[in-house]
């Protein structure tokens, strides 16, 4: 099978920005895309491929983890500052 990392060029066109193929036997195997800083903000897409041209196959994937530095989307964002200036507003009410 072949792993593949994919970024969004356009909607319904996608280009592989980073690919793994396995073993090929029965066994599960660690691996990792690194490098990848230049594609933050993009749509990516994780994607597995079964590649075989017999009459039988299958893939074995386990544990898969994306780690880094989380970006908030913006709604997230928006609303961890509503309610910062919430608070902010409370606090400033019982003061008076």
């Amino acid at each position: 099978g072949s792993f593949n990392l994919e970024r969004m060029v356009s909607p319904g066109d996608w280009e592989t920005i980073a690919t793994a193929t396995g073993p090929n036997a029965n066994t599960l195997s660690a691996g990792s895309f690194t490098g990848l800083d230049g594609f933050a903000g993009d749509t990516v897409r994780f994607a597995i491929y079964d590649l075989s041209t017999g009459g039988w196959g299958h893939i074995d994937v386990d544990n898969i983890v994306l780690s880094g530095d989380p970006i908030p989307e913006p709604g997230t964002a928006g609303l961890g500052l509503l309610g910062l200036f919430g608070l902010l507003f409370l606090r400033r009410r019982k003061r008076a």
